[in-house]
């Protein structure tokens, strides 16, 4: 969808303002949905007026890098770091960023965690355990006993990194936009990174409306620490019980961009 005209775009935000549920065919949405393009995939182009043209954009969980190269194209001049704990998807991934020449990109066969160290990876390669295209839903976290007939897969022992510490070893002092599918490890992450999380503007972050794996984060709490943390919701795409996606601004952002220029108030 392409609204070039100014005002006909901020009428067309305040109107979906006003709409801060809408159900289509099962699917829900909070806020603005127009950022989204079908089962919930983010629609990337409406993203860059809200950021510089060379953000740093850090993705956690960037499996094959299909949003990786899609960030890479529309800011050439930014730094896009990528984490993927998973060996088999890390290759797919390298192979990914070399086929585009996205010269911006910078992979990391690491995971973010709480701590510094190593963990377990839970792959899921499906019912049968032998399909890695299911490995986007793996996980530091274990299946719960009633969810393991359901994704079944080898463990692989991966090095892990805290997001505070790892930012300030590379000299990070602020992040752009930060997009997190840790299947259900979101919060921890988040908490345990206070500093960067200060200087972060944008967080484009999987949520979870099952509790399949043990101590997975559920959507109500992430929403909570998020908005306590000084962040307001701009758009959330879900399906009831199981899964869906969600945008936060800044609260400084979201005052200058939303409720400033566009007049547009999504905590009424």
């Amino acid at each position: 969808m392409n609204i070039p005209n100014p005002l006909m775009r901020n009428f067309f935000f305040f109107f979906c303002s006003l709409l801060s549920t809408i159900s289509l065919k099962g699917d829900q949405y909070e806020g603005i949905g127009i950022f989204f393009q079908g089962y919930g995939k983010i629609d990337l182009e409406w993203i860059p007026q809200f950021l510089p043209y060379n953000p740093i954009i850090v993705e956690a969980g960037a499996f094959y890098g299909n949003d990786t190269c899609r960030a890479s194209k529309l800011w050439p001049r930014g730094r896009i770091i990528a984490f993927e704990p998973n060996p088999q998807a890390f290759e797919h991934l390298q192979k990914k960023v070399q086929d585009v020449s996205a010269r911006n990109v910078e992979l990391h066969n690491v995971a973010l965690n709480s701590y510094n160290g190593i963990a377990v990876l839970n792959a899921c390669h499906g019912m049968k355990g032998n399909d890695p295209i299911f490995s986007y839903a793996s996980s530091l976290l274990p299946l719960t006993p009633e969810m393991e007939v359901y994704c079944k897969g080898p463990q692989f022992v991966v090095p892990c990194v805290n997001l505070d510490d790892w930012c300030h070893e590379n000299q990070i002092d602020h992040i752009e936009l930060l997009r997190l599918e840790l299947e259900g490890l979101e919060l921890p992450v988040l908490m345990s990174s206070p500093r960067i999380l200060k200087n972060t503007r944008m967080i484009y972050v999987k949520t979870m409306m099952h509790p399949y794996r043990i101590g997975m984060t559920q959507y109500p709490e992430l929403k909570k620490f998020l908005e306590k943390s000084n962040f307001v919701l701009l758009c959330h795409w879900y399906q009831p019980g199981i899964t869906g996606h969600a945008i936060f601004l800044s609260r400084e952002l979201f005052d200058a961009y939303l409720k400033l220029s566009l007049g547009i108030n999504l905590e009424m």
